[in-house]
């Protein structure tokens, strides 16, 4: 098996009260789940800005690290956000604003795409989110160029994968591009 090596990748996926526990559970998966048959692998925290324990799918109950910004991160996953009346905190769009201006990597998920583009880090790029929020996003983010019938789209600093299942194939290819085949 390959043995991949060199820059360890520090991975933030963010949760907030009642996320979605799939795109969560693919996420951290994806990136958190030990993998001792290599000799590094991805250091991953599940985090968030808010206090105490949050809600998820179906009344779960969650405990993230609690976070004030991503600066010791590389990567930030964002696994979903509402699509509906989702003010975004000024904590979250100064830290993730901050993070992209690093130059750091940047994944959403399925309706993780929202809060890019609330943010405005998506205008004048590519992006797509699950079919069922198509037309709202497009109303919504006119700024950005909505790619329809794709699993994901990715440049090497942002990605969005469209429906939820198809987060796997975005993280397999960031893992890909980090480590190979």
């Amino acid at each position: 098996m390959r043995k991949p090596g060199g820059t360890v990748h520090k991975v933030a996926i963010l949760t907030y009260d009642n996320a979605a526990l799939f795109e969560l559970a693919c996420a951290t998966e994806l990136f958190g789940l030990s993998r001792p048959e290599f000799d590094s692998w991805y250091e991953c925290e599940v985090v968030t800005f808010s206090e105490g324990p949050l809600s998820a799918t179906a009344g779960v109950q969650l405990l993230g690290k609690q976070v004030k910004h991503l600066d010791n991160y590389s990567v930030l996953v964002v696994p979903s956000w509402p699509t509906e009346n989702a003010s975004v905190p000024d904590v979250v769009d100064k830290a993730i604003k901050k993070f992209h201006r690093d130059g750091k990597r940047i994944l959403s998920f399925c309706s993780g795409a929202f809060l890019l583009a609330e943010l405005g880090l998506l205008n004048g790029r590519k992006a797509s989110t699950h079919w069922r929020y198509a037309e709202l996003f497009q109303r919504r983010y006119p700024l950005v160029t909505y790619v329809d019938d794709v699993l994901y789209v990715y440049d090497g600093t942002i990605g969005c994968s469209a429906g939820s299942s198809a987060a796997i194939d975005l993280g397999i290819e960031v893992i890909r591009g980090d480590f190979g085949y």
